[in-house]
């Protein structure tokens, strides 16, 4: 049980930290926001799915970026 610990800690250690952070979902951005339980017509729900859209369009792009430069990195020290 505590080499199971010791493992799931070296991936954590594992992590670059210039990875971008995926981005919250609909539903986090608006529960940050309210903080409460309320009941959303259909408008009020797209305005936060909306949100949540552009910010994963903008995570993709990160990440294609993240991935291009990654990639080139790990081929220099492959060198």
């Amino acid at each position: 049980m505590k080499e199971n610990r010791q493992k799931k800690k070296q991936k954590e250690d594992n992590v670059d930290p210039n990875k971008p952070k995926k981005p919250a979902s609909s539903f986090f951005r608006f529960s940050r926001e309210e903080r409460k339980k309320l009941e959303l017509s259909e408008e009020e729900k797209q305005v936060w799915n909306d949100q949540a859209a552009e910010a994963m369009e903008a995570y993709k792009k990160e990440m294609k970026e993240y991935n291009k430069t990654a990639a080139e990195n790990q081929n220099n020290i492959n060198k």
